[in-house]
C-alpha cells in the first residue's frame, strides 16, 4: 500500500512543471520558503523533490523543485528536522512486475485449493484410511502349504486361548490381543492372517504400515484411529497390518534422524493396541520381514503376545506347496514323476517363488502351443526365478568358447566333489550372466570340508580359464565376490580358519587367514582339474555343441570317462 501511495505521489509530480536546480540552490529555496507548507520526497535512485504549497487544497498551483542528492552532505536532513518538513522516501515499483507477482501467487493459491486440498480430504476420509475390508475370508490352514507342524500347532494353540477366554482367565491367563508374524518375504504371512480371520469367523481388515506414513502432520495417527474404529463397527474383526516395520521402526533416543510424524503415528498405534479389550472382539495380526528393527515398545508383552517365525519351507513344505500349485494344471507324465526332484531343486524358495515358477512354466508351455507342462517348461520357470529372462545367444566364437570352459570348470568340479548335484549347465545368457551351472542345493549344516569343496566349485571357472587360455577374464568377478564372502564368514564368524574353533579377533589376522585359505583353494582346484583334464574338455565340448546340458548328461560323461580309463588300462 505504501508503494502504491508513493507511486501516486510521484505521478502527481510528473503532471506539474518542475524546476531542476543545484543541490546548494535547493537548500537556499528551502530556507527562503520555510514559512510555507513544504514537502520533500526522496527517490531511491537519488533524486529529491521539493513541493511548496498545500497539495490537498491547491494541487494545480504547487511549486516543485528537483535536485540530485549529495550523499556526503546532511544539509537537507538538518533542514527537515529544523523546520519539521514532511518527508517520504520512495522506492519506485515496477507495476508490470508487481502484477505478475500477484498473478503468480494467486495462481499458487488456486492450485493449492484445487489440487492439494482434495488430496488432503481424500487421505483424511475414513474410506481410505481404515484399510481394505475383505468380509470373512474363506481360506483355511489346510489350504496353506509349507508351514511346519510346530508353527501350525503354535497358531492353533493361540486360537484356542482366544476362543476360550473364560477358561484362560480361570488359569490366570490374559487374553491375547495380537500375533506378530515375522520371516522372509513370500512365506504366506498374509494367508495365515486370513486363515486366522476365517477360524474366528471375523471380518478381515487389511492395511500396510506404509499407509500410515504421510507427508501431512497428524494424518497417520488419524488413519490408525479410523482403522480401529472400523474394526469395532465390524466386530468380530481381525486387523492385519502388513510391513509394520514401515511405521514401527526403533525410535531414536537422542532425536537424531527422527521423524515426528512417524513417531506420532506409532505412539497412536501403541495406545490403540493397549486399549483393545477382549470384549470388543478385535484381534490384531502384524507381519514384518525385519523383526530386528522394530521398536521395543511394539514388542513388549500386552501388545503382540505371540511372535511366530514363518520361515522358508523345508523339502516337505515345498512338496505341499507344489501340490497346491499343480492341482489344476495339466502336467506331463515326466513332470508328475519328478515332483519330488523339483521340490529338492527349489531349496531356499519361498511359497511365492514356487507359485511364480509354475506360472512361468505354464506361460512357457502356452507360448509353445502345448497342452501340457513339460520338464523343459519347469526348467524355464526355475531359471527365470533364479537368474531372470533369457538373453541373446553369444555370437562371438572366442567368447562362447571361453564361457563354455568357464562353466565346464564349475560343472566338472561340482560333479566330482558333489555327485548328482547339478540340475543343468548352460552357456545361454540369462539376466547378467553369460552362462551358469544350476546346482541342487543341499539343506543342513555344512562342515569345514564341505565349505572348502564348495569354494573349489566357485573358483573353478576362473581356474579353468587360466589353464586353457593363459589368463582369466572379468567373468570371474561374481565368483570372487562369493568366495570372499564365504571365506570371511569362515574366519570371522564360524571359527573355520587355520585354527579351527578359534575365530579371528583382529583385521590383520583375519586378512592373513583369508588369503591363506584362498590360495590353498586355488591350488587344490588346479590339481583337481588337471587330474580330470579329459573330463573337463568333454564337458566343455558338450556345452559348445548343445549350449544347455542336463545334469544327468554331465554325470554320464563322468562315468564314460572312467570306463574309457579302464579300457586303456586293460589294453596296456
Amino acid at each position: 500500500i505504501i508503494s502504491v501511495i508513493a507511486i501516486k505521489d510521484t505521478d502527481a509530480f510528473s503532471k506539474n512543471k518542475e524546476q531542476e536546480v543545484s543541490y546548494r540552490e535547493f537548500l537556499t529555496v528551502i530556507e527562503k520558503n520555510k514559512a510555507e507548507k513544504l514537502g520533500i520526497i526522496e527517490m531511491s535512485e537519488g533524486k529529491i523533490y521539493l513541493t511548496i504549497g498545500d497539495k490537498e487544497k491547491d494541487k494545480k498551483h504547487l511549486i516543485k523543485y528537483v535536485t540530485q542528492a549529495n550523499p556526503n552532505d546532511s544539509g537537507i536532513s538538518d533542514l527537515i528536522k529544523k523546520y519539521d518538513i514532511k518527508y517520504a522516501y520512495v522506492v519506485p515499483v515496477n507495476m508490470i512486475g508487481t502484477i505478475f507477482n500477484l498473478l503468480f501467487y494467486g495462481l499458487l493459491i488456486v492450485m493449492f485449493w484445487s489440487f492439494i486440498m482434495p488430496m488432503i480430504r481424500s487421505k483424511n476420509s475414513s474410506s481410505e484410511s481404515s484399510g481394505a475390508k475383505d468380509s470373512i475370508p474363506k481360506i483355511t490352514f489346510d489350504e496353506i502349504g509349507g508351514l511346519s507342524e510346530e508353527v501350525k500347532n503354535e497358531i492353533l494353540q493361540t486360537q484356542k486361548l482366544i476362543k476360550n477366554p473364560e477358561k484362560a482367565k480361570a488359569l490366570g491367563l490374559k487374553p491375547s490381543k495380537g500375533i506378530l508374524l515375522y520371516g522372509p518375504s513370500g512365506t504366506g504371512k498374509t494367508l495365515i492372517a486370513k486363515a486366522i480371520a476365517t477360524s474366528f469367523e471375523a471380518e478381515f481388515i487389511a492395511t500396510s504400515g506404509s499407509n500410515f506414513v504421510e507427508m501431512f502432520a497428524g494424518l497417520g495417527a488419524k488413519r490408525a484411529r479410523d482403522l480401529f474404529q472400523k474394526a469395532k463397527k465390524n466386530a468380530p474383526a481381525v486387523i492385519f497390518i502388513d510391513e509394520i516395520d514401515a511405521i514401527g521402526k526403533k525410535r531414536s533416543n537422542n532425536g537424531a534422524y527422527s521423524n515426528d510424524e512417524r513417531e506420532q503415528t506409532l505412539n497412536q498405534i501403541l495406545v490403540l493396541l493397549d486399549g483393545v479389550e477382549s470384549t470388543e472382539n478385535i484381534f490384531v495380526v502384524a507381519a514384518t520381514n525385519r523383526l530386528d528393527i522394530l521398536d521395543d515398545a511394539l514388542l513388549r508383552p500386552g501388545r503382540f503376545d505371540y511372535k511366530i517365525k514363518i520361515d522358508l519351507p523345508d523339502i516337505e513344505g515345498r512338496k505341499e506347496i507344489i501340490a497346491i500349485h499343480t492341482k489344476n494344471k495339466p502336467l506331463d507324465e515326466e513332470v508328475t514323476s519328478r515332483l519330488s526332484e523339483i521340490a529338492e531343486s527349489t531349496s531356499g524358495y519361498s511359497g511365492a517363488d514356487i507359485e511364480s515358477l509354475f506360472e512361468s512354466a505354464g506361460y512357457h508351455a502356452f507360448t509353445k502351443g502345448q497342452d501340457k507342462i513339460t520338464m523343459e517348461d519347469i526348467n524355464y520357470g526355475i531359471d527365470r526365478v533364479v537368474v531372470g529372462n533369457a538373453g541373446r545367444k553369444i555370437k562371438d566364437k572366442a567368447t562362447k568358447e571361453r564361457v563354455a570352459y568357464h562353466e565346464a570348470g564349475h560343472a566338472a568340479v561340482s560333479a566330482l566333489l558333489f555327485p548328482n548335484s547339478i540340475r543343468k549347465a548352460t552357456i545361454v545368457p540369462r539376466g547378467d550372466a553369460l552362462g551358469f551351472v544350476a546346482q541342487i542345493p543341499k539343506e543342513g549344516l555344512l562342515p569345514r570340508e564341505q565349505l572348502l569343496n564348495h569354494l573349489k566349485m566357485i573358483v573353478a571357472g576362473g581356474v579353468t580359464e587360466k589353464m586353457i587360455f593363459g589368463s582369466h577374464s572379468t567373468g570371474v568377478s561374481d565368483d570372487f565376490r562369493k568366495a570372499k564372502e564365504i571365506i570371511e564368514k569362515m574366519v570371522s564368524d564360524w571359527g573355520m580358519g587355520e585354527k579351527e574353533l578359534v575365530p579371528s579377533f583382529s583385521d590383520k589376522d583375519k586378512e592373513k587367514q583369508m588369503e591363506s585359505i584362498y590360495v590353498q583353494v586355488i591350488k587344490d582346484t588346479e590339481n583337481l582339474l588337471q587330474e580330470n583334464n579329459e573330463y573337463l574338455h568333454a564337458v566343455a565340448d558338450l556345452l559348445l555343441r548343445k549350449e544347455t546340458v542336463d545334469g544327468i548328461e554331465i554325470e554320464n560323461l563322468k562315468t564314460q570317462q572312467k570306463t574309457d580309463e579302464i579300457d586303456v588300462i586293460e589294453e596296456v
